[in-house]
């Protein structure tokens, strides 16, 4: 949906709280005269589409809270997104070591005997990288650098 069909979407009650918020952080910090607040209020109330709820504070800046709210949200989402894969890690490498212990076992029955458990080396070094990969800190996307394709 490009921007434009959002603006002619109803406006809801979080579209209005979030101007409301922004109007009053500007007239707090002195950048509305009480007049002028007064009546981009009455604007936002009345307005019917997400565009003219816009269009009321379009010239005021963002406040700093909520700035922060959404810097706090995409952190929040960068870290379960890393505890999803540290689990799913963690498991593919659980079901390896049933897999390898489960090779040895066999192997020990066949030949009647405990025989030396060699999947400490596999399951070690795996486990290690989990680790690692788990304990190192996160990794920043580059973005590419290249020419744009004519089309």
């Amino acid at each position: 949906m490009t921007d434009d069909a959002a603006r002619g979407i109803r406006a809801g009650e979080p579209d209005r709280d979030a101007a409301i918020e922004r109007l009053t952080a500007s007239f707090t910090e002195g950048r509305l005269e009480l007049a002028e607040y007064d009546t981009r209020l009455a604007k936002v109330m009345d307005a019917t589409t997400v565009g003219e709820v816009e269009a009321a504070v379009a010239d005021l800046p963002v406040p700093r809270a909520q700035v922060e709210r959404m810097e706090a949200d995409k952190q929040l989402v960068r870290q379960r997104k890393k505890w999803r894969k540290l689990r799913r890690e963690t498991g593919q490498w659980a079901g390896g070591a049933v897999f390898f212990t489960g090779i040895w076992g066999a192997i020990s029955i066949a030949v009647g005997e405990a025989t030396f458990y060699w999947p400490v080396f596999p399951v070690g070094i795996w486990g290690v990288a989990v680790l690692a990969d788990a304990l190192s800190p996160a990794k920043k996307k580059k973005k590419k650098k290249g020419k744009k394709k004519s089309a």
